[in-house]
C-alpha cells in the first residue's frame, strides 16, 4: 500500500490518503488545489507523524541531462 500526499504550490500538504492500494482503479482526489503528488510506502505518514497542514521540502532536478 501507499500513502498519497497532495502538496500545493506553497509546498503545504493539503491532503493525505493513507494505505491506498497500488494499481487500483479507485480515485483519490485532493479536494483542495494541489500541484504535486508524493507517493510513499503505506504507513510512512503515521510513522513520521506527517499531517495535513505540514510543509514539505524537496528539490526538483532535470534528469534528462
Amino acid at each position: 500500500p501507499l500513502d498519497i500526499i497532495f502538496v500545493n504550490a506553497g509546498k503545504e500538504i493539503v491532503k493525505i490518503h493513507k494505505y491506498a492500494a497500488p494499481h487500483s482503479i479507485d480515485s483519490y482526489p485532493s479536494e483542495k488545489e494541489a500541484l504535486y503528488v508524493v507517493e510513499v510506502v503505506g504507513g510512512f505518514t503515521d510513522r513520521y507523524n506527517i499531517q495535513e497542514g505540514d510543509r514539505i521540502s524537496f528539490v526538483m532536478t532535470n534528469s534528462a541531462s
